[in-house]
């Protein structure tokens, strides 16, 4: 079995099971850990007690740990069904609304209750991706140990990022490469000179980007005699990749090369 640290997403230790037991050696953290079996994660727990004992099965039963653990699993036990529910084809749309809400009523509940502990953090982590930065920053001063948080810090960076680069404000510039790999181009030598200009960031492994290509291509051969500039955006390429997929793809319009760094992704 595999003990995983969920919030830091590293293995932490390894373990035989041996007539039935395993015996594996956590760290102390309040970070969400993980036991895994074969590639499959079989549950989730916090190492709040200098001893934890758990007993295999469906669902996952608790023989000894400390205060939090029974809290978070039947909060995760709560959450499974919905989400069982949620996943079958005959739940209708309303239905999944009301589940969805469901789902976040019991997150924000569960947070509301536990402010002051690692399952604030923890949940904090889900109620997060659906917050914009404002939001998250007011829970996070809730939160004493939210800035201690590997994955908490995550969404944190790209909230920022999201707010930086919202509809409404002055794009953000960024550095890349000319389409022949042979000169610094910027951003701004393209934007900001008094035209529309459609920004489709791509890469050639990318199927929902290759799937867009078609409709791109509608809108720069409609558009692009009234002015439209369409700048493909290329991402996570080798540049071999990329000479290649304009051509296979027929991606005629204008491309910069941005994948000779993190400039561009880490910017949008």
């Amino acid at each position: 079995v595999i003990l995983t640290n969920v919030d830091k997403r590293k293995p932490v230790d390894t373990a035989y099971v041996r007539q039935g037991k395993v015996e594996l050696n956590i760290p102390k953290s309040q970070d969400v850990f993980a036991l895994g079996f074969e590639g499959k994660k079989l549950f989730e727990f916090f190492a709040d007690a200098q001893q934890l004992s758990f007993r295999l099965g469906s669902p996952v039963q608790i023989i000894s740990a400390g205060s939090l653990n029974p809290i978070w699993f039947a909060h995760n036990q709560k959450v499974e069904g919905i989400f069982q529910e949620f996943r079958k084809s005959e739940t209708s749309p309303e239905r999944r609304q009301q589940l969805e809400n469901d789902y976040n009523l019991a997150c924000r509940t569960l947070f509301e209750q536990n402010k002051q502990n690692a399952i604030g953090v923890a949940i904090l982590g889900e109620l997060a991706y659906d917050l914009e930065l404002p939001q998250l920053d007011s829970l996070m001063a809730l939160v004493p140990s939210a800035t201690s948080s590997a994955q908490i810090e995550r969404l944190h960076k790209s909230k920022q990022i999201a707010y930086q680069t919202r509809p409404g404000v002055k794009f953000a510039d960024f550095k890349a490469r000319n389409v022949d790999n042979t000169q610094d181009v910027r951003l701004s030598d393209i934007v900001g000179k008094g035209k529309y200009v459609l920004a489709d960031f791509w890469a050639t492994w990318c199927g929902p980007c290759r799937h867009e290509f078609p409709y791109i291509r509608k809108a720069y051969d409609t558009y692009k005699d009234k002015g439209l500039i369409v700048l493909g955006v290329n991402v996570w390429d080798k540049y071999p990749a990329f000479r290649e997929g304009l051509g296979k793809y027929d991606l005629v319009w204008n491309h910069i090369y941005a994948s000779a760094d993190r400039s561009a992704t880490d910017t949008y």
